[in-house]
């Protein structure tokens, strides 16, 4: 019986072939979901059979319908308005145990192995092999549920199991295992409508016997009331003629029927391919579909140019990656329209973490991913919400539904989970940026970062001048082309900015004046150190800090060296260098989620300070009451961080100012390596005016420690060239332009973006 149920559930499966993309569909849309299921041919006891195709019929009701391309019903019609899901049939002819005694030197059978409905007949037809002869004698174990006539003729009596032995004289024999269910007490196609396109051989849908269960059983025939329109094969297959309606019915061997209206179309000029995933995990698996032009049909093919990288079923469009690498995944229809898109899969994912522990949206506000996997893998993320009042997840999508809070749980393929905190706020009234117009160079990018207040959204860039200034969907423009453009920025609920950007060729690089050091890039470390990292990066990351400290160090040493620079000139440079240094090198993390000084500069979250994370350098903050007061010393004098003992401090959260952190701004950060924490208060205009300091006029005559600043904007410190020709160089800076800037760090910058921004090289007065 255990073999019987396994062959049982194979039958099961052999009529659910699924439907695909039909000819009605509109032309952008694409269908995901698994669609009813299509029987293969007509099996019945006798084996494939079909009736002849008649003409119309008489009675006038019917012929109304049947002109008007409506099904026909007749009193056994049961067909569905809408389509089962997941139709279960059983089919004539199907085996019901995998190993039923067959002898080549005996009987040969049609059939050994069949299922059948109560009431339904099958001919074994049995035959001896070539030279033998004589009788061939037939029996069953239990007439009763299955009885077998003198010719081999098999009917079904009664629900159960029997086998019938074909006996030939000389000994030799052949078993057919019989199993006999329910006779059909309704039949049903599995969808509502089918269309087929002219010339197209298309498999016919799906029928479902009974209430679909593995109960029943039995063979059908399938007619077309119009076979110049559409005929049907030997295989059972339809065939597409030419264009119109015809009505398909369906008649079990017991007499059964349903009608389905069946569309011949035109075949399509054009299939479009679409998968639900581009970027897939080793052992994921996704879902391929398509559509065509409107008004044409076909059923379509997928396949993989790459089956050792993502194989696809042919018929349902599921695809499984199976390797790293990349797959080409081919839809093609019957007249060989075909579309491909590429697929890239990547390792199985390791780990998976939102990169905080919130995730922040406005409310209308809808994103396909929040979590993301560890570098160098793939893997679709599905989403649990705690709260379905506060945000839904439906078909891949997280929408945010109102103001409030909620656990977000993702979860990968492989079975990895993370929750984070979703936190929706009220939809953006506004999005700005801190400029509304910005120059840059031929070639120089810049990442805009929106504010859109207390609020979160996504962004769609657009730019007025294609050829002048490119964006991306990330914020990030590049200067093209000498000339203007006019990037908008709108968010997910319609709000807009404009920023107006001027291209202009970039500065010729400066000089390098007989009075100045000579570049020497073997004598100075270029590699930068990472801005974050896990604990056991640490001593790796603070050895490339100190790299960098000992090379301006070195060219501060070779400036006195060579008499461009005095003893005292000398010691002051160093002075400042070490105590900017003296902030950077200066790793620290958060037990818990610490937001960043203010949430509308906090590039949407990724300035933010998440625990797990290390953190190089003093943080970035602004405002009265804690900005310019503190370096690394004095915060650990007061007990604002603690030594954890693993080689990083830890902020100490019970210790905040006014609910924040201690730091500096970026002219926080110069004033105090320049003149100790606390001494001036010197901002940005200060420095760009001040008689403290004095101006050089030529870039190329920038020494270690000079500041490079433009009033009310920004200031960086000046550590050494990066370039032989000067184009760029090595600066130190607490914050910046690169996006999620947050703390002191280093970073290699072309000279040009300073020149055409109006930066001034500013030098203390008391240095040569």
């Amino acid at each position: 019986m255990k073999k019987l149920a396994l062959l049982l559930a194979l039958a099961l499966l052999a009529g659910m072939l699924p439907a695909g993309a039909f000819a009605e569909e509109i032309e952008e849309e694409y269908v995901w979901e698994e669609l009813p299921g299509e029987a293969v041919g007509f099996t019945g006891a006798e084996g494939l059979y079909a009736e002849p195709e008649g003409d119309a019929p008489e009675d006038p009701e019917d012929l109304a319908a049947y002109e008007a391309g409506e099904p026909v019903m007749g009193d056994a019609d049961l067909q569905m308005e809408e389509p089962e899901p997941h139709p279960e049939e059983t089919v004539g002819e199907q085996m019901v145990e995998p190993a039923p005694h067959v002898d080549p030197n005996g009987p040969q059978l049609a059939s050994n192995q069949l299922v059948l409905g109560v009431g339904e007949a099958f001919a074994l037809n049995g035959t001896l092999p070539e030279g033998q002869t004589g009788a061939i004698t037939y029996s069953s174990t239990d007439a009763a549920v299955a009885s077998v006539a003198a010719d081999g003729r098999v009917t079904a009596v009664a629900v159960g199991d029997v086998t019938v032995t074909a006996l030939a004289e000389g000994g030799a024999y052949a078993e057919c295992f019989v199993s006999v269910r329910k006779a059909p007490d309704a039949v049903k196609f599995a969808v509502k409508t089918f269309s087929v396109g002219k010339g197209e051989t298309a498999v016919a849908p799906g029928v479902i016997l009974g209430d679909g269960s593995s109960e029943y059983a039995g063979g059908w025939t399938l007619k077309s009331s119009k076979p110049k329109v559409l005929t049907i094969d030997a295989s059972g297959a339809l065939v597409g003629k030419k264009t119109g309606k015809s009505v398909l019915t369906v008649t079990t061997y017991n007499g059964k029927t349903a009608k389905l209206n069946v569309t011949v179309v035109k075949p399509p000029k054009k299939v479009t391919i679409a998968v639900d995933k581009t970027l897939m995990g080793v052992g994921e698996t996704g879902q391929a579909g398509f559509t065509l032009t409107k008004k044409t049909a076909s059923q379509v093919k997928f396949t993989s140019d790459a089956p050792g990288v993502v194989t696809v079923d042919a018929v349902s469009g599921q695809m499984k990656a199976v390797a790293e690498g990349t797959a080409k995944i081919h839809a093609t229809t019957f007249n060989n329209r075909d579309d491909a898109v590429e697929v890239t899969v990547k390792a199985a994912p390791t780990s998976l973490s939102f990169g905080s522990s919130q995730f922040v949206m406005g409310v209308g506000m809808t994103t396909a991913s929040a979590a993301f996997v560890n570098d160098g893998a793939g893997a679709g993320i599905a989403y649990a919400i705690a709260n379905p009042k506060v945000a839904s997840y439906d078909k891949g999508v997280i929408k945010a539904l109102s103001i409030g809070e909620t656990d977000l749980t993702a979860t990968t393929y492989n079975g990895l989970t993370a929750t984070c905190k979703l936190v929706v706020k009220p939809k953006p009234a506004y999005v700005k940026l801190p400029y509304t117009s910005l120059t840059i160079g031929v070639g120089d990018t810049v990442h805009l970062t929106p504010d859109v207040g207390d609020s979160a959204s996504t962004y769609t860039y657009t730019t007025s001048a294609k050829k002048k200034v490119s964006v991306t969907q990330e914020g990030v423009i590049q200067g093209l082309a000498k000339g203007k453009a006019t990037i908008t920025i709108k968010t997910y609920n319609k709000r807009k900015c404009k920023l107006k950007v001027v291209v202009q060729d970039k500065p010729t690089p400066p000089g390098n004046p007989d009075n100045e050091l000579p570049v020497n890039l073997a004598s100075v470390v270029l590699t930068i150190p990472a801005r974050t990292t896990d604990i056991a990066g640490i001593p790796g990351n603070l050895k490339k800090i100190g790299d960098l400290r000992v090379s301006a160090i070195g060219q501060i040493e070779a400036m006195r060296v060579a008499g461009i620079i005095g003893d005292a000139d000398a010691a002051k440079r160093k002075s400042i260098v070490n105590n900017a240094f003296a902030d950077y090198a200066f790793p620290w993390m958060t037990p818990a989620f610490q937001a960043y000084w203010k949430a509308a500069n906090s590039d949407n979250g990724a300035k933010d300070f998440k625990p797990g994370i290390v953190y190089y350098g003093m943080p970035y903050i602004s405002g009265s009451g804690n900005n310019r007061l503190y370096n690394a010393a004095r915060a650990l004098n007061e007990s604002r961080y603690t030594n954890s003992g693993a080689g990083y401090y830890l902020l100490n959260q019970k210790k905040l100012l006014n609910k924040k952190y201690c730091g500096n701004d970026c002219s926080g950060f110069v004033d105090a390596a320049i003149w100790g924490y606390g001494k001036t208060t010197d901002r940005t205009t200060e420095i760009a005016s001040s008689k403290k300091y004095r101006t050089i006029a030529d870039y190329g005559c920038l020494r270690t420690g000079d500041l490079i600043c433009k009033s009310g904007a920004h200031v960086v410190m000046f550590l050494y060239w990066a370039s032989t020709d000067k184009s760029k160089m090595m600066i130190l800076e607490n914050g910046g332009v690169e996006y999620g800037s947050n703390t002191v760090h280093c970073i290699i910058m072309d000279t040009a973006y300073y020149q055409m921004k109006g930066y001034s090289v500013r030098r203390l007065a008391t240095l040569g």
